[in-house]
């Protein structure tokens, strides 16, 4: 394009995403922090190919700034191209945007990718208009070596899923569906907890999985990015359940991987720009639930299942 002040050509800005970092929800994160600097820089948007199905139609293209995306100043002009995960927000600070909110995040995704996403129809066994549809982390979190299972990564405790399902039953009749959405290995100690409750517990594909839950009005979240992602790109959910407890260092750990100020709309509403709905944020403190660094511990798996809500 060229500058009509100076009769210069400044060169096309585009940021580009240089690798995937991590898993899926790690990578629709780096797909919100990268469409938003390109709207704050005027910059182009590319990705690399991704083996994932949902993804790929996204990929495929290069994604300009909307028309009314911020020009920038001159000192933002030197930017021909900009390569990073775009995953920590580091590349953010240094051209001077700021890592967008939860909130911002959310209308990035559904504006921007959610009309690009490939999902996977809801299969037609699940009655996913009246369904609770629980993510559960599990996987390496919970594998044999315990060295390996990060320190934050406790998960929500047996007795707050009994507690979200008599809520979402309340709404919506007694024989309201139960759904977990897991990882193939079950290790998680609640997944067995729940089935025996009655809970349907699936594990297919990570696009079919991520495809239910983003279809799905009702979520209750792990604590992770792959269900939080799930929702704030998700264009038909409208309630999502979440849990908070205290880390040691006395901040807080969340199932909602997102701004306190969001975190803190307790069954009041956190709304998104990208659509008219509102998002009923049904918050549950867990004040008194885990402590201390997570570790696999056998004493802590027991505690997953023998925690009692206040």
């Amino acid at each position: 394009m060229a500058d009509c002040d100076s009769g210069t050509t400044v060169p096309k800005r585009v940021l580009r995403v240089s690798e995937w970092y991590a898993r899926l929800g790690n990578n629709f994160q780096q797909i919100s922090h990268a469409l938003y600097a390109g709207e704050q820089l005027n910059a182009h948007v590319t990705f690399p190919r991704h083996n994932n199905a949902l993804l790929q139609r996204l990929c495929a293209r290069e994604h300009p700034p909307p028309e009314w995306a911020h020009a920038g100043d001159g000192s933002r002009n030197a930017i021909a191209v900009a390569s990073s995960t775009f995953f920590d927000g580091k590349i953010l600070r240094r051209n001077g945007v700021e890592p967008p909110s939860c909130n911002e995040v959310a209308d990035v995704l559904r504006r921007r990718v959610a009309p690009l996403l490939q999902l996977v129809p809801v299969p037609k066994d699940v009655d996913v208009a009246r369904a609770l549809v629980a993510h559960i982390r599990s996987g390496d979190i919970f594998g044999d070596n315990n060295s390996t299972a990060h320190c934050d990564y406790w998960q929500p405790p047996l007795a707050w899923y009994v507690h979200i399902a008599q809520r979402h039953r309340a709404d919506h009749g007694d024989d309201a569906p139960l759904v977990v959405v897991t990882e193939p290995d079950m290790r998680n100690p609640v997944i067995g907890e729940l089935r025996k409750r009655g809970w349907t517990i699936r594990s297919r594909s990570v696009a079919e999985d991520f495809s239910l839950i983003a279809q799905a009005p009702h979520v209750a979240c792990s604590f992770g990015s792959f269900s939080t992602m799930a929702v704030l790109v998700s264009t038909a959910v409208r309630t999502v359940y979440v849990a908070s407890w205290p880390k040691p260092n006395g901040h807080r750990l969340s199932t909602w991987r997102a701004d306190d100020d969001t975190v803190a709309a307790s069954g009041a509403q956190a709304s998104s720009d990208a659509r008219e709905t509102v998002l009923d944020v049904r918050l549950s403190e867990l004040s008194d639930y885990a402590g201390v660094p997570w570790r696999n511990h056998p004493d802590q798996r027991r505690l997953m299942l023998e925690y009692e809500m206040k």
